[in-house]
């Protein structure tokens, strides 16, 4: 099944439950089977697929071969305060200087253990579950690497979800122990830094009113994390009602501070953010692999209702090529999307 990857009317609705149980977690930017969309700026965007990438430029498209088959692309990061981008593939990462639309191959040194990667500036973040692996941009060398798993065993939090750099010895981490519709989850924010030799804690921050975490993704400055809050209202001598809204939140990756961008009321009984993007004062996301949904950032405020929203037969993902177009990944291919 192929898929895209970005690289950044609301009523009271409950429903009854003969019963009642909480959605299933989707795990944090699970890694999938490509292609993986970049955007390069100006409505230009990379696809990459598992033997050839293709450049969309001015509406044309030119596609180029790989070096070597390395199957399906499984998770693509952009920095555009860098120009830097990075597709992680399980046997190959692909750099991409978006500048100068050089692409550049190194093999991947977590090989088929890849389940995700960031990138800021010339450093990029390799993720196998909660081990950690630093690598230098475009030449690969590594940098350092850690397993947190002790880490979070420390934190009240069992699930590594997100890692971001902030410097070479500095590194942001969304982690999380995920709630049920009757318990509130654990999300936190860590800052850590190993500047005097191990790892250590300089700054944490809860975020408020998840219960499942789904989706993460970074601007480079700040970091967007979409899940959903559950809570289950009991009656008595009969059904629970399941209440779900989806929530979308952001972290000053300086101050960590949370701000809450979207609070909605679901009507479905078990909603999945299946991918989440960032765009110019706006994010979207995809539901259930087939409602895209782009909310308006509000100043100050926290936004209700989506200022579009389209139904497909199926939308595996989403990316942003300008402020009103994106580019969804539906079941009769790529579509470019403008509201």
């Amino acid at each position: 099944m192929g898929r895209l990857l970005l690289v950044v009317a609301t009523v009271a609705v409950g429903f009854s439950l003969q019963a009642c149980s909480s959605a299933v977690p989707a795990q944090v930017r699970e890694p999938r089977s490509g292609p993986v969309v970049l955007p390069a700026g100006g409505a230009s965007f990379f696809q990459f697929e598992s033997t050839r990438v293709a450049r969309h430029e001015g509406g044309e498209v030119a596609w180029e071969t790989t070096h070597s088959p390395a199957g399906p692309p499984v998770v693509g990061a952009v920095d555009l305060s860098s120009a830097w981008a990075a597709v992680g593939y399980q046997r190959r990462i692909a750099f991409v200087q978006l500048s100068t639309r050089k692409v550049s191959w190194i093999p991947n040194p977590l090989v088929d253990r890849l389940s995700d990667l960031s990138i800021r500036g010339e450093t990029a973040l390799l993720r196998d579950g909660s081990r950690v692996l630093a690598i230098r941009v475009p030449s690969g060398s590594v940098l350092w690497e850690h397993q947190f798993a002790s880490h979070l065993d420390q934190s009240e939090v069992n699930s590594l979800d997100y890692a971001l750099p902030r410097t070479d010895d500095e590194v942001v981490l969304l982690a999380s122990r995920q709630g049920s519709a009757w318990t509130d989850g654990v999300v936190k924010v860590q800052r850590l830094d190993r500047s005097r030799g191990d790892w250590r804690l300089r700054n944490e921050n809860r975020l408020p009113g998840f219960t499942w975490v789904h989706q993460a993704e970074s601007d480079g400055e700040e970091l967007y994390v979409a899940g959903l809050r559950e809570e289950t209202q009991r009656r008595v001598g009969g059904a629970g009602r399941l209440w779900q809204w989806l929530v979308i939140s952001k972290v000053d990756l300086g101050s960590l501070e949370v701000t809450e961008l979207v609070y909605t009321v679901r009507q479905e009984r078990e909603t999945v953010v299946t991918d989440l993007v960032i765009g110019t004062g706006a994010v979207a996301v995809i539901l259930d692999e087939r409602t895209l949904q782009v909310f308006r950032l509000v100043e100050g405020g926290t936004a209700s209702a989506p200022i579009f929203e389209r139904t497909f037969a199926q939308a595996d993902s989403v990316a942003w090529i300008s402020d009103q177009e994106l580019v969804v990944q539906t079941s009769d291919g790529t579509e470019l999307v403008r509201y």
